[in-house]
């Protein structure tokens, strides 16, 4: 039985090490749980693992508690008291198989075990990791992945696809719960669904001014249609998502849907709900790295005003055919920057051109980057959770500047921090301080996911438009980018407590003129 209060270092010990040293030992996790019903059901825990024999699992235990590892995990999980108040002299009993009949003893609920195999089993939870827990606590809000079609889709159609979805991804039938002890996250049998919503209510930026419940469902997939043309919009609370993620999974929903109408049906593919973190693959990789910004860095430029709460979002919106963003991307190579780097330098010299009087100032962009690829190794595409992270980068700007020069600047900067593992060290640390690391001073984010495969709609639909976004509250205004079919699309969103729009609007033009000049 754990120690009162010291559960949550019993769900960190699991999660950081029991897990993977039973794994090394080739001792299979059923599951872990803790009783409901009976003469402890507190705090009793219970694991149920499988073994090919009872001779196996009597010729396991003794090694893996002897280990020298074990022992410096426990001493490791222990480091602020003891979490076992009593623990059983012998290891439990070997199992033939994982089938455990009920009775009346008791019945359980899953606690995290990292990996699980096997069907989601209902009512199943699982503890939010270190990182996953910061996001819900500072609310950050949804994620919002959207897309214009024009026709009108068959709503049945579409609501059976998104069952599909659900099925296949099962982070889409979770609710986060918090508790005295943790924040789990809840697997439920089905998810919520489709939800139609009036024509025009679903927009991007209404999307993102939904504010959260202290108790809520990970995801919102809603569809507004008119004569014309349809908005699907597909919403994930930061805390369990990302742009990227949302994209994937938005592009496999319209898939699932064009399948249907054709008469397929998708097969299973037989993912967990639960499946490994970020946070587990940056434990077992890196090493902690520094915290604090530099000790001499300068105030970066900042836009934001005074506001004594943050208002609502708003967004102001960019788009480019696909002559116009070719014409980018060639501006860009010849620059010797990225599309990336040159949206940063526009923008930088965007702000800069808000003080017009002043000399060199300097302006801090960052980056949102995704760790699926750079961890090492790495992890899925389509991995749940929010695995995106800035990177900070600060530049002098003067007046004169020129945005590939900016961003080229910027770029170099970019690059040494993600060869050095900057972000994972930093998270790494992070999680073992039990607290958010400072980030240095921020001008603006930029969040561009690149070129991502074309939707697949079928016959009779066209899309006509797609977005992405993130909540962005606070003093720090966020440009999101995407191309999709050959168009650029950037959404830059701000919060209208810390930001004037007539400010907005200033440097909206300014930049727009920076990258139409970029284009002859």
């Amino acid at each position: 039985m754990w120690s009162p209060g010291r559960l949550p270092a019993l769900i960190r010990g699991f999660t950081a090490h029991a897990l993977k040293l039973l794994a090394k030992h080739e001792m299979d996790v059923v599951f872990i749980s803790f009783t409901e019903v009976g003469m402890s059901t507190t705090n009793q825990v219970a694991r149920v693992l499988r073994f090919g024999s009872c001779k196996n699992a009597e010729r396991t235990w003794a090694p893996f508690f002897a280990a020298p590892a074990w022992t410096e995990a426990r001493g490791f999980s222990e480091a602020d008291g003891p979490i076992v108040a009593s623990p059983a002299a012998t290891p439990p009993p070997a199992r033939r198989s994982a089938q455990v009949a009920d009775g009346p003893g008791a019945s359980t609920r899953s606690l995290p075990t990292g990996r699980t195999k096997g069907p989601p089993m209902t009512s199943e939870r699982r503890a939010l990791t270190f990182f996953e827990s910061m996001f819900y606590l500072f609310r950050v809000g949804p994620v919002v992945a959207s897309v214009t079609l024009k026709g009108r889709v068959d709503a049945a159609a579409m609501e059976r696809a998104v069952r599909l979805l659900e099925r296949d991804h099962p982070l889409l039938r979770c609710s986060f719960r918090q508790t005295d002890d943790a924040i789990a996250l809840e697997l439920a049998d089905e998810g919520p669904g489709l939800a139609m919503v009036e024509p025009g209510s679903n927009g991007l930026a209404d999307e993102l001014n939904i504010s959260l419940a202290q108790n809520r469902p990970v995801y919102r997939i809603s569809l507004s249609q008119d004569a014309q043309s349809t908005v699907l919009s597909f919403a994930g609370d930061h805390a369990g998502s990302d742009g990227r993620l949302n994209t994937l999974l938005l592009r496999r929903l319209l898939g699932y849907y064009t399948d249907l109408l054709r008469g397929v049906e998708p097969e299973p593919t037989g993912r967990s709900a639960f499946e490994g973190s970020l946070e587990e693959a940056l434990l077992a990789s890196y090493e902690p790295g520094p915290v604090q910004p530099p000790a001499d860095a300068d105030p970066a430029l900042t836009l934001a005003g005074d506001a004594a709460a943050p208002g609502a979002l708003a967004v102001r919106s960019f788009s480019f055919e696909p002559e116009a963003t070719a014409a980018l991307i060639a501006a860009a190579r010849r620059g010797g920057v990225t599309l990336t780097n040159l949206l940063a330098g526009a923008l930088a010299c965007s702000v800069r051109a808000q003080f017009p009087d002043a000399g060199p100032m300097p302006v801090a962009p960052a980056f949102a980057v995704d760790l699926r690829p750079r961890v090492d190794p790495p992890i899925a595409p389509d991995a749940p959770f929010c695995c995106v992270a800035r990177l900070v980068c600060s530049t002098g700007v003067d007046a004169g500047d020129q945005p590939v020069e900016v961003g080229r600047r910027i770029g170099a900067q970019l690059k040494a921090g993600l060869d050095q593992d900057e972000i994972q060290h930093r998270l790494v640390s992070q999680r073992a301080a039990g607290k958010p690391a400072p980030l240095p001073p921020i001008s603006f984010m930029v969040s561009n996911i690149g070129i991502l495969e074309n939707y697949p709609v079928p016959d009779g639909l066209r899309v006509t438009d797609s977005r992405w976004a993130g909540t962005s509250r606070g003093p720090v205004p966020s440009l999101f980018g995407s191309t999709v079919d050959g168009r650029l699309t950037l959404d830059l969103v701000y919060d209208t407590g810390f930001h004037r729009a007539e400010v907005i609007d200033d440097v909206v033009k300014h930049f727009g003129a920076a990258l139409m000049t970029r284009q002859n």
